[in-house]
């Protein structure tokens, strides 16, 4: 036999049942009887001290152990001893506590004990034994257990107990299990008993049962009793118009409530002694020489409810049903308004905030707006527009950008968004400069230049203007140069040398025989002919006038110089003839005409022509 370790571990739950101390009295007559050859015939004094002990045990309750109990009836019997079990605690010292621990956290108890199965039967970590899907302690599911303890260490292993239940134990599990379903049985009739009706239902124990009946929890016949009899109470007290105004009537009910009373306590006390009922032992008792009379069957009881009582309780219970509809109605509306404006509005704002975290920022506003103040909907929505306007600007799509920004601007007017619609407008202008479109180009400029003029958009004003010239000076349209004026006052780099050859003086010479015609150019004349120099001027600036000289070189090499008296301008035209005095002593050759500023010396051009016989 294997020796149980002497452990002492505090425990929420214990495998003991509540039994009175009859159970002791009933295992000391059992001695006794073995002991004695007339046992069989007990005598009057000792059933009446039977009475005393079983009326003391039902004031009197205490908890016992099973296994003393087990050990009390088998030495009573004369056999062999066999060992209990007791539950394995589970302690800290255990390799895998704290696995079992953490995959507990979330059960309703905490482990006491491991859970081991033998069978049909198990042992609940509350330490209490159990046959069934459910502990009877403490609620856990076998399942579960069997889940969570899943890691627990293999049969056989160290530091494991690998017991069995024994018989005894087996049958008291089974006792405990047969006593619930009697209760739950006795208790679903007494539920589908008419309204009105008080009945009596008789407990009905086996003849194989009674014999142990001692070992088990007589409070479970003591609640049956009460089960029944309550029901009967709260309908008698429910109303006073249940009340049985006729003395007959009343008598009647005592009667029977007396003789009821009577049956019942009998059978408490036949199950208590572990003997058969009167009912069922008449000839026993009529062998053992006491004056006993046979018991009757208890007799169904019955009180008559008046059609005006059916009738309220009837309305009573109409009434409880609206009551139980309106309140579920009114459960049901305010979870409806819980979670349109708390539950509802929280989810659209979080599934908000992530749109705008994934920068789908239209579909961000869309949501804020629903919201409408919601938290901090409306700084949200200022938010998304402005992270839209800069999604935008980095696309190159600066005109969506602009109409963002001012979105932006009429919720909440902010400085940076000022200066970023200033930056969209210098992008329009360089996109239109990059593709050679220079007046739009100045234009976007000059509007940025209204929101913010400083030297980063003045250049780009300047630069454009300087292409501008550059691309366009061989036109000479008002347009050039006005551009060429404003880079000149500012003296732009290279705009000098532009507006020097923009407005330089240019000369044709025509050299011909004829004082009329200016287009005319001949190569060679006669010496005895008259030799015309037609002289035009174009260029200069604006309303320029000019002092001019011309230097005339014969063939013969004698050079002559003549003042032009007059100041010339731009599309001024100079007439110089020229002889020889004599033709027939003049000699062949070029006849060289030269024209100069008479201010810088420079010649502006020349021609010449040549003499011939």
């Amino acid at each position: 036999m294997k020796k149980i370790k002497a452990w002492k571990h505090e425990k929420e739950f214990d495998t003991k049942t509540l039994i009175t101390n009859e159970d002791f009295s009933g295992a000391d007559v059992a001695e006794k009887s073995a002991g004695s050859p007339d046992s069989t015939a007990p005598s009057n004094a000792s059933a009446e001290s039977e009475d005393v002990k079983t009326t003391k045990n039902k004031e009197t309750r205490e908890a016992v152990n099973l296994k003393t109990l087990s050990d009390k009836q088998k030495q009573s019997s004369g056999e062999a001893i066999t060992q209990v079990y007791e539950p394995r605690p589970l302690t800290p010292d255990d390799d895998i506590y704290d696995d079992i621990i953490e995959q507990f956290a979330s059960a309703p108890t905490k482990p006491k004990y491991w859970f081991e199965e033998f069978g049909d039967y198990w042992s609940c970590s509350c330490g209490h034994i159990n046959k069934g899907d459910f502990c009877k302690s403490c609620g856990l599911e076998r399942d579960l257990l069997r889940s969570l303890f899943i890691l627990h260490k293999p049969a056989g292993a160290q530091g494991k107990l690998s017991k069995k239940l024994n018989k005894s134990a087996k049958e008291k599990i089974d006792k405990e299990e047969q006593q619930h379903t009697d209760r739950e049985n006795r208790r679903r009739k007494l539920e589908e008993s008419e309204d009105g009706q008080l009945k009596v239902v008789p407990i009905e124990i086996d003849d194989s049962s009674q014999q142990e009946a001692a070992t088990m929890d007589p409070s479970s016949d003591m609640s049956v009793s009460s089960e029944t009899d309550t029901p009967a109470s709260e309908e008698a007290d429910g109303s006073p118009d249940e009340n049985i105004s006729s003395e007959t009537e009343g008598n009647t009910v005592n009667t029977s409530s007396k003789s009821s009373k009577s049956s019942t306590e009998a059978s408490k006390n036949a199950i208590a002694t572990g003997q058969p009922k009167a009912s069922e032992n008449t000839d026993a008792t009529s062998d053992s020489g006491d004056k006993q009379t046979s018991a009757k069957p208890p007799v169904p009881l019955s009180v008559p409810v008046s059609p005006e009582t059916k009738r309220r309780n009837r309305n009573f219970r109409i009434k409880i049903i609206i009551a139980i509809v309106a309140c579920l109605l009114l459960i049901g509306l305010a979870g409806v308004a819980i979670y349109r404006y708390m539950a509802a509005p929280a989810m659209q704002y979080q599934d908000a905030l992530q749109l705008q975290a994934d920068g789908k920022y239209e579909k961000a506003i869309e949501k804020f707006e629903a919201l409408g103040d919601y938290k901090d909907s409306e700084d949200r929505i200022w938010q998304c527009y402005c992270s839209l306007g800069d999604q935008y600007f980095e696309a190159g799509d600066f005109n969506a950008a602009i109409d963002t920004y001012n979105t932006a601007i009429e919720l909440k007017d902010d400085e940076s968004l000022h200066d970023k619609i200033w930056q969209c407008y210098c992008g329009i202008g360089d996109q239109y400069f990059n593709a050679g479109e220079y007046d739009q180009a100045l234009s976007t400029y000059y509007v940025a230049a209204d929101l913010k003029d400083n030297e980063e958009i003045q250049d780009k004003i300047n630069l454009t203007k300087f292409t501008y010239v550059k691309t366009y000076q061989s036109d000479r349209t008002a347009q050039v140069e006005e551009y060429m004026s404003d880079l000149m006052a500012i003296k732009y780099p290279g705009i000098q040398e532009i507006y020097d050859n923009y407005y330089a003086w240019h000369v044709n010479i025509v050299a011909n025989t004829s004082a009329d015609d200016a287009s005319t150019d001949v190569s060679t004349v006669s010496r005895r002919d008259t030799v015309y120099f037609h002289v035009s001027l174009s260029g200069g600036e604006p309303s320029e006038q000019i002092l001019l000289y011309y230097e005339v070189t014969w063939p013969n090499g004698d050079t002559q110089i003549y003042d032009l008296d007059s100041t010339w301008e731009a599309g001024s035209n100079i007439t110089a003839r020229f002889q020889y005095p004599i033709p027939l002593f003049g000699k062949e050759g070029k006849l060289t005409f030269r024209l100069y500023d008479r201010s810088t010396n420079e010649e502006m051009g020349s021609d010449s022509v040549t003499f011939k016989n």
